[in-house]
């Protein structure tokens, strides 16, 4: 009679051991997805300020297209004085 019983205890002490261990198995596991989670949105935010930083505000847009703009026009100025100086360089000889 004794040993039924204590059978019976050993039982009752695995089953309970054995919920011990899926409560934990499952916390780990809970532990683990919240972590995965976490990481999935730091990567998401990173993301979003990245492609914040990536954009031109529309006032640097329009600076830039103003610094091109000049730039632009410097060189046409420069070439065009160039054109001039070759322009009267040249002695035009009249043959008649």
């Amino acid at each position: 009679n004794q040993q039924n019983q204590d059978k019976k205890d050993e039982k009752q002490d695995k089953q309970e051991q054995q919920k011990q261990d899926e409560k934990k198995d499952d916390k780990k596991q809970d532990e683990q997805q919240q972590q995965a989670d976490n990481k999935e949105q730091q990567e998401k935010e990173q993301q979003q300020q990245q492609q914040k930083q990536d954009k031109l505000s529309k006032q640097d847009a329009d600076r830039m297209l103003d610094a091109l703009g000049k730039e632009e026009k410097d060189v046409q100025d420069k070439m065009k004085k160039e054109r001039l100086k070759t322009a009267q360089k040249v002695k035009i000889e009249k043959d008649w």
